[in-house]
């Protein structure tokens, strides 16, 4: 089944992609309840992933973005909404959203990395919940690859073995020069609280290390 989907379109795809993308599917093949292929999209801030994500889309190719994904969940009637509220009082906004300006000093007075954990433990499990929807419902539908945008894909996926479980079949790391990167950011006019806050330099593995786990790399 999944190859009956994938080759037609992986003969439009060139170079290692097609390669890697190909050997992907021949491993899923007899897998007892196919799926799509996921390729996880990550890098550091600025690298051009979201550049990367429009083009997959553009490919018709389904993408799942985290940063909206935390969006959702911290806006009125997001199910991050009440746990966040419960672990740093008076961020809760009028709206009944999260107040990411209060956020931001709650975190800052509580101290970083304990608010961080404590975001961390109430964000990346809502958001791995949306991720395995998305897949699910993309299966559904027949297609054969989707693409999961992660910023911290590595860094909450430390080796292989937690990786595949959950359910990364494959990595592209993006890259950019330093002045590039810097470019992006100084343009950027909202940053995504608890994504944005965690991939900071405190919480980020050395951007070498993404790179060498990558099955490829992208530079921007």
């Amino acid at each position: 089944v999944l190859a009956r989907h994938a080759w037609p379109r992986l003969r439009h795809l060139r170079g290692p992609v097609s390669a890697r993308l190909s050997s992907v599917a021949l491993a899923s093949l007899g897998a007892a309840s196919p799926r799509p292929l996921v390729l996880g999209l990550t890098g550091s801030i600025g690298m051009g992933k979201s550049t990367a994500s429009e083009w997959w889309r553009r490919a018709g190719i389904r993408v799942h973005d985290s940063d909206a994904t935390v969006h959702a969940l911290y806006a009125a009637g997001g199910a991050a909404v009440a746990p966040i509220g419960r672990a740093f009082p008076g961020v809760i906004a009028a709206d009944g959203g999260i107040d990411r300006a209060a956020l931001s000093q709650a975190i800052a007075v509580a101290g970083r990395e304990q608010s961080f954990k404590t975001l961390e433990q109430i964000v990346h499990p809502l958001v791995s919940a949306s991720r395995a929807a998305f897949v699910a419902e993309a299966g559904a539908a027949g297609e054969w690859l989707v693409v999961v945008d992660v910023p911290l894909l590595f860094e909450t996926n430390p080796d292989e073995a937690s990786l595949r479980a959950a359910g990364v079949d494959a990595v592209l790391v993006m890259s950019a020069p330093e002045e590039v990167q810097v470019a992006i950011v100084s343009t950027a006019t909202v940053l995504t609280t608890s994504t944005s806050l965690l991939a900071t330099d405190y919480w980020l593995l050395t951007i070498d290390y993404g790179r060498s786990r990558a099955c490829w790399r992208a530079l921007v």
